[in-house]
């Protein structure tokens, strides 16, 4: 199974085109033979977190030994209030610096962060 990065295709029926077939296994046949994508480097454990103000909180990564990032890589910060069910933090898609604040969600809330390509292919951490 190929893994084809970053392909969006919409298909139309067109009963004008019957060459419509042949077009798209063309054009699959193309995005398939494309080198796949690169998984980022994983950020680390190098999460920071801190209070600077009530009902604040701040998160740092700046010691991403990833460092600085490649075209098009950037950030997901992921939270929850279950560590198994995290979702993108609202406002911080694509994030590209190694910080963020917020106003504290909740009385418990976990984070993660995690480096993402232009394709949106997650890297481990």
């Amino acid at each position: 199974m190929a893994v084809v990065p970053c392909l969006d295709m919409v298909i139309a029926w067109n009963d004008g085109a019957p060459h419509a077939v042949d077009q798209l296994l063309y054009k699959l046949y193309e995005a398939a033979s494309a080198v796949p994508g690169r998984l980022p480097r994983p950020v680390g454990p190098v999460l920071r977190l801190s209070k600077p103000d009530a009902g604040t909180v701040r998160l740092d990564w700046s010691q991403d030994p990833s460092a600085p990032r490649g075209s098009g890589e950037h950030y997901h910060v992921l939270r929850g209030t279950d560590p198994s069910a995290l979702d993108l933090a609202p406002g911080t898609h694509p994030h590209t610096t190694a910080e963020f604040s917020e106003s504290i969600p909740g009385p418990l809330v976990f984070y993660r962060v995690v480096a993402a390509s232009a394709c949106e292919q997650v890297g481990e951490d």
